[in-house]
């Protein structure tokens, strides 16, 4: 079971190790769009439960665009690396 805790600046998760490294409000995450690496200010971080009750995190920019937590680098040069 998830113990989810939060405050205004940031959320944190515990799932036994599930999620690591999860992006803070106010911090710059990388992500791929057509093959060029895109730099996004993390202004939501969203925790949601999908259809088989598996917990998944996604990340809404300043756009209103929403990001699947899988699709994000919290790195420029992680982002490098999958190029």
């Amino acid at each position: 079971m998830a113990r989810v805790k939060n405050n205004t600046k940031s959320i944190s998760i515990s799932t036994d190790g599930l999620f690591q490294n999860v992006a803070n409000v106010g911090d710059i995450v990388y992500t791929i769009k057509k093959g060029l690496i895109v730099e996004l200010r993390v202004c939501e971080v969203l925790l949601r439960i999908k259809k088989n009750k598996e917990l998944s995190i996604c990340y809404k920019d300043i756009e209103d665009d929403i990001f699947s937590a899988s699709t994000i680098f919290l790195t420029r040069e992680h982002a490098e690396k999958y190029l």
